[in-house]
């Protein structure tokens, strides 16, 4: 068998087969499952090929021997003749069983891409029912609360000294400045005529005697 031939047809076959198992046949579901299986199963028919063509091959190696001694009885064959080889032998099928076997093992199944799914606008929450406002309802009636009246001591102003920093006034016979307290009630303002006391939020005046 001319090995330029046998060279060039495996690496013919070993590049269509790979082509069509990228381009096709690792797109189908089933190589994606058992493309193992599958190399493993064509690499061990090619190692029972190549085994058996082996054997082959050394049975007939004797037989081999007696055809050359016969051969040297009968006249010689021109030079450049040789014994040609069908590239059909177990031995080239089972070796290129061998290779795409590995081959398979080692191309890988296309992967998996997620198809595209339409997003669909998210649609606003529905809006609750507005209440209904009754019509019969009356308003509520505010009652004025009576305001507790407020009995101030009777006190009795006698006397006013308006000095500029801190004026203060003779109530009852006892000096009194602005924030000091008379009894349960406090001055907050002394002018020249009157003094103003403040008792529970309510305020009296308490004018100068003549």
């Amino acid at each position: 068998m001319n090995f330029k031939l046998a060279l060039g047809t495996g690496v013919a076959i070993v590049a269509v087969y790979c082509v069509l198992v990228v381009g096709i046949i690792r797109k189908v579901p089933f190589y994606e499952h058992y493309h193992r299986h599958a190399g493993i199963a064509i690499s061990v028919v090619g190692g029972v090929f190549f085994a058996v063509g082996y054997r082959k091959r050394r049975g007939s190696a004797p037989q081999a021997v007696a055809e050359a001694d016969a051969a040297m009885e009968e006249p010689a064959e021109p030079a450049n003749a040789r014994p040609q080889e069908s590239l059909l032998n177990a031995r080239y099928v089972g070796l290129m069983s061998i290779i795409l076997g590995v081959a398979t093992l080692f191309i890988l199944p296309m992967p998996h891409t997620p198809g595209m799914v339409p997003v669909r606008a998210a649609e606003p929450p529905p809006r609750p029912p507005a209440k209904s406002v009754p019509t019969n309802v009356t308003a509520p009636v505010l009652v004025p609360v009576p305001v507790k009246p407020v009995r101030f001591p009777a006190l009795r102003l006698q006397g006013v000294i308006l000095d500029p920093e801190r004026p203060s006034a003779l109530i009852s016979g006892k000096t009194y400045y602005i924030g000091d307290r008379v009894q349960e009630a406090k001055v907050v303002a002394i002018t020249r005529d009157h003094v103003v006391l403040e008792l529970e939020g309510q305020q009296k005046a308490y004018l100068l005697e003549k």
